[in-house]
């Protein structure tokens, strides 16, 4: 159930987004009609769900240090209150999303925010929107909002341009570590794969034998409507 939050901005409908995806997660995603959230702590990037520097300093600054401490260290925690799932923002397919995450036998589904929402028929509550690119050395944040983190990075990753689904997902008993330490690693959502996927297409350098096989695997989940394509993006050039 998609709930919006001011400090959180979520695209238009109609904006494009894109997933990819290796071959493992396209059956698991097919299999399972749920779609995966990774908890935030569990990404490579060790700066996922860290506030800027001068919004520490700040905090450091102003508030009395037993408060300023214990604020810090309950963000910290709340890393493992987050799950997410990542979709990349482009009217376009990307050349160096392809080489980065999938490669050969990868795919790529095309969809949009507003039927990226509707296909979510879960009933926990998920929130929506842009990652925000920031210096994490120069800039900062407007307000303390425990859910600004999840969708801040480093202008580092600016090139991923992600739209990111989140559930918040708080341990019953916050103020215990051991709570925290056990929380759960992942988490996913019951969804409508014939509403979600808009388009599927396999990597630029899939043999072609492999396009009927997936035509089939798509019929025998009921989505046979669905034609998958190979992308066309290291096709010959003709005038």
């Amino acid at each position: 159930m998609y709930e919006h939050h001011p400090s959180i901005v979520t695209p238009p409908d109609d904006t494009v987004i894109w997933r990819y995806m290796n071959l493992e997660r396209v059956l698991a995603l097919l299999g399972s009609q749920r779609l995966f959230l990774c908890r935030l702590d569990g990404f490579s990037d060790p700066w996922e769900g860290v506030w800027p520097k001068p919004f520490v300093e700040a905090i450091r600054k102003n508030w009395p240090q037993a408060d300023g401490d214990q604020f810090l260290t309950f963000s910290k925690r709340m890393r493992c209150s987050f799950f997410v799932n990542c979709w990349h923002e482009s009217k376009y397919e990307s050349a160096a999303l392809w080489d980065q995450y999938v490669q050969s036998a990868g795919f790529a589904l095309r969809t949009t925010v507003g039927h990226l929402k509707q296909s979510i028929i879960d009933e926990r509550h998920i929130y929506l929107g842009r990652i925000r690119y920031l210096d994490y050395d120069s800039e900062t944040v407007p307000e303390v909002n425990m859910l600004l983190p999840p969708f801040l990075k480093r202008k580092s990753f600016q090139h991923e341009n992600e739209v990111r689904v989140m559930h918040w997902d708080m341990p019953i008993r916050e103020n215990d570590p051991i709570a925290w330490d056990r929380a759960s690693q992942s988490h996913s959502l019951k969804i409508d794969l014939s509403v979600l996927i808009q388009e599927l297409f396999l990597s630029p350098t899939t043999d072609d034998w492999l396009i009927p096989q997936i035509e089939k695997l798509l019929s025998i989940y009921g989505l046979p409507h669905i034609v998958p394509k190979k992308s066309g993006l290291y096709a010959p050039h003709v005038y």
